[in-house]
């Protein structure tokens, strides 16, 4: 989305603005498409891009959500992430990941809370991405 974000209106918390790093090298008044037209009302373009960072910016929110839950849980672990990269051995160090003795470990109630607010399929998610690393580490050197 960049240069584009959502901003927080200092005199209303829930009011959100449509922020522009002017300072971009993709902006330019030489070429591209118009964010606003001769009577200086919105395009279809800033119109598209406006949506786009609200879209953003609901998944993160969701995303946010998400991890606070898993966090008020306990459920998260830090450990270390090692990748053989054509030959290289690469650490990726403190990476949070779902503990699976702490997911096991939850009572019943918390578990069927977690599938009421429809968090399992990305716990479940999470957890199959994580026996892939070492697959896209080889699909990476595969394709450079």
């Amino acid at each position: 989305t960049y240069p584009f974000r959502l901003v927080p209106n200092p005199h209303n918390e829930e009011q959100l603005f449509v922020a522009v790093d002017l300072e971009c090298e993709l902006l330019n008044e030489e070429e591209g498409e118009a964010l606003f037209d001769a009577d200086k009302k919105e395009t279809a373009v800033l119109a598209k891009r406006k949506e786009d960072v609200g879209r953003y910016y609901e998944l993160n929110k969701a995303t946010e959500a998400f991890c606070q839950t898993l966090a008020n849980l306990d459920l998260f672990v830090s450990r270390d992430l090692n990748v053989d990269i054509g030959g290289e051995k690469i650490t990726i160090q403190s990476v949070y990941l779902i503990d699976d003795k702490k997911l096991n470990n939850l009572s019943d109630a918390q578990f069927l809370e977690l599938r009421r607010q429809g968090l399992l399929p990305a716990i479940y998610a999470h957890k199959s991405s994580l026996m892939l690393m070492q697959r896209l580490a080889e699909m990476s050197v595969g394709n450079s």
